[in-house]
């Protein structure tokens, strides 16, 4: 049967403001009635009778740089590099979908531009109207009376996640004292404090303790963590709660292991009090969204309340306090090379906080080193058997073809996504998308330079519904390169199933989609699927798609699964295949993890200390474009240079074994233990011993202050460097492979 469409140019703009994101383009434009939120409010439209964008705005004048960058200098004992970072004038803003604001350029040029435009994943009731600022922290009595070289042992934990129980019995010290000093409810009824959502204090979570008298339930409503009034609100609602499970496994203690007394009688101060939490709740439509869409504006928003309140304590303390961040998301596409919008938002604020310490007058010869004032843990990802990264390197300058079958699943009820990358030098550039069905002259082919590429459009037969579009970013402009450092096209299709809007879905099946151009030898034409499952304990009724090969080979000759792209022979296929297949597990790494100052982790089963089937890997071929922060080289001559696409740093297990899944942590109410799987899991715990080794080091006057995190990491426990061809490894611990030595030595002797 042929599905008689045809492709057609997009006239005019979805969006009446200028944007630059696609996706922001397609989720307030023709895939509007598909985005996650428009499907909430269709059953609580009273709480969304009000539709706002969030708009986030990227850029820095010369002017502004040039007075910065004065007004830092060079203080003693800081490195120069962290104070002359990016430090553009970032923020977001909530405004009427209506009522767009244009952007003016600056009157002195500018060094960065770029404007994000999405639809806000929160309610009418969490807009508010304050702004993240600076507030006088009131010490709590445990911590008022520690001398200088205690406070220096205090590292601050904080957690991005969703839905967290921020009195759980974990979170809690003695006399049901709050280990939690901030809580940022991001999509919870608007106190006005900020910008949206409510802000918890570490005061008012006692005060909420006490009234409950025990009952958690009556608590956790009393928090607006858990209401029923309103759907679709927070997964602590749930037995399981993934920010909870993150939380514990970060910086959960139980109180009674530490409440002892000392040899003296005495009893001496725990350490679980030296590791204060702040705790940012990202809006639960967000996460639903699991394609990352909408993520940018949120962690960005995130990282600058943690850090502002990191400062708020360290200026009350008088020692600049470290923070170990952990933020267990992913996502599956992006450009790989260090600058995703998430990404650069990262180390905009990183820089910010840094710039902002300096300030305070706090730094002394025996103070943290600003170097180890932020470390920040994400996950590697769990897509390397998803069957979602595709690739063709040219062995030598010309013509390169990349041909893939992208799979969309029937009953799929969310938008899919796939992104293709080339290098920004690219020529004679061609695209064809040809639908499940359709005749060969219905191909859209483009071959246009990158500042005249037009979005095209697919309309269903019949209706003339948009089901599918497929756009270009601009390439580089005459006001400086394109942030990406490469070109990308974004294919977006509608969903497969749509049952709450009257409009045509888009045809499940085979989409085959060809690009070509001419590259550089060893370049790249790569693409990604974005994912699209619906996130742990959520309910989107998503069904991931995924690229389809006939020389990709799944299983090994055991019947396992692969862990490589390899060839070898197998039944299956009557022998070795003849090419080795476009799509591959290498390069799977989450999208928003290939760039400076992160510390990634993979997963690993617990039993062999192997990687887990899904734990994403690097790339083991160069990759261009990646990010160097050292800002006394210039970028655009960084940007030629070959890199890699880092696999994880540290791997820590987050399954037993293939039958045994999940690491046991607690549940969203107190006293109650789940298992979650995946590189999620992982993070949390290598960012709990990574505050260790911070807190070994300030109390060891003979480790040297200038060391980083990881190199903390690293040498307590001797680190073995990763290998070129294991780029899912990461590094693990000598002692670990001396245990498995010894476990095998006894499993020998039970033998015998």
């Amino acid at each position: 049967m042929t599905f008689g469409c045809k492709w057609e140019k997009e006239t005019g703009s979805a969006s009446p403001a200028r944007n630059d994101d696609p996706y922001g383009i397609w989720l307030l434009g023709h895939g509007s009635a598909f985005a996650i939120r428009s499907r909430i409010s269709k059953e609580d439209d009273a709480d969304f009778d009000m539709n706002f964008v969030c708009r986030t705005r990227t850029s820095e004048t010369r002017a502004e740089r040039k007075a910065r960058l004065a007004e830092a200098g060079n203080p003693t004992g800081w490195p120069r590099r962290e104070i002359l970072g990016p430090i553009h004038q970032t923020d977001t803003c909530l405004e009427p979908v209506d009522d767009p604001k244009e952007d003016k350029d600056g009157p002195d040029g500018e060094v960065l531009r770029e404007v994000v435009r999405i639809p806000a994943p929160l309610r009418k009731l969490s807009i508010g109207t304050g702004k993240i600022e600076s507030q006088n922290w009131s010490l709590p009595a445990h911590l008022d009376k520690l001398s200088k070289e205690q406070k220096e042992k205090i590292v601050v934990m904080a957690v991005m996640d969703d839905g967290m129980n921020i009195a759980h019995d974990s979170f809690r010290g003695p006399d049901n004292s709050s280990r939690v000093e901030f809580a940022w409810i991001q999509d919870g009824s608007a106190d006005n404090r900020l910008r949206f959502g409510r802000e918890w204090h570490r005061t008012e979570i006692e005060d909420a303790i006490r009234k409950s008298n025990g009952d958690e339930e009556h608590l956790l409503e009393a928090l607006d963590l858990v209401t029923f009034e309103r759907q679709n609100t927070s997964t602590v609602a749930r037995h399981v709660s993934h920010g909870t499970h993150m939380m514990d496994l970060a910086a959960g203690y139980r109180w009674s292991e530490y409440d002892k007394a000392d040899d003296s009688g005495r009893t001496p101060l725990p350490e679980p009090l030296l590791r204060p939490i702040i705790s940012v709740h990202l809006p639960f439509l967000m996460t639903q969204e699991s394609s990352g869409a909408t993520y940018g504006p949120f962690v960005q928003q995130g990282l600058r309340y943690i850090f502002q309140r990191v400062q708020d304590m360290s200026k009350a303390l008088g020692v600049v306090l470290p923070v170990v961040i952990n933020f267990s998301y992913a996502v599956s596409a992006g450009p790989h090379n260090g600058r995703h919008l998430v990404e650069r938002l990262i180390r905009t604020e990183r820089t910010r906080h840094l710039h902002e310490l300096t300030k305070l007058n706090l730094r002394t010869e025996d103070s943290v080193n600003p170097r180890r004032a932020v470390t920040l843990v994400l996950p590697a990802g769990n897509r390397h058997q998803a069957r979602g990264h595709a690739l063709a390197e040219a062995t030598q300058a010309g013509s390169t073809t990349l041909s893939m079958n992208w799979r969309l699943q029937p009953s799929d009820q969310t938008s899919s996504y796939l992104e293709i990358w080339l290098p920004k030098d690219a020529k004679n550039v061609q695209v064809t998308v040809k639908a499940p069905g359709a005749e060969d002259s219905e191909f859209v082919k483009l071959a246009r330079r990158a500042s005249e590429w037009q979005p095209q459009l697919l309309r269903a037969p019949g209706s003339g519904d948009v089901i599918a579009r497929l756009s270009s970013d601009r390439g580089t402009t005459d006001k400086g390169a394109w942030p990406y450092g490469r070109r990308r096209f974004l294919l977006a299709v509608a969903p497969t199933d749509i049952d709450w809007v009257v409009r045509a879905p888009a045809p499940s099946g085979i989409w085959e989609v060809t690009v070509t151009a001419d590259i550089g030898a060893k370049d790249r034409i790569e693409a990604w699927v974005q994912r699209d499952e619906s996130p742990y304990r959520f309910r989107a009724n998503a069904r991931q798609s995924y690229l389809e090969d006939a020389n990709y080979q799944r299983f090994a000759k055991d019947g396992k699964e692969k862990q490589d792209d390899t060839l070898e022979e197998t039944e299956l296929h009557g022998g070795k295949p003849s090419v080795p297949s476009p799509v591959r597990r290498a390069g799977t790494l989450s999208g928003m993890a290939t760039g400076k100052h992160v510390t990634v982790v993979g997963a690993l089963y617990g039993r062999t200390r192997e990687p887990s089937s899904y734990s994403a890997s690097g790339n083991v071929a160069a990759e261009t474009d990646a990010v160097r922060d050292d800002t006394n080289v210039d970028e655009e001559q960084e940007a030629a240079r070959p890199a890699k696409i880092r696999g994880p740093r540290f791997m820590e297990a987050a399954d037993w074994s293939r039958v045994r899944p999940g690491v046991l942590a607690a549940g969203s109410r107190s006293g109650s233990s789940v298992a979650i799987t995946g590189t999620s899991a992982a993070a949390p715990q290598v960012a709990r011993q990574l505050a260790d080794r911070l807190y070994e080091a300030a109390s060891s006057p003979s480790t040297p202050q200038e060391t980083t995190a990881d190199e903390l990491a690293a040498k307590p426990t001797e680190k073995e460097p990763v290998a070129v061809k294991r780029p899912r490894q990461g590094k693990l611990q000598k002692q670990e492979k001396r245990k498995q030595r010894r476990d095998r030595k006894n499993d020998m002797a039970d033998a015998d």
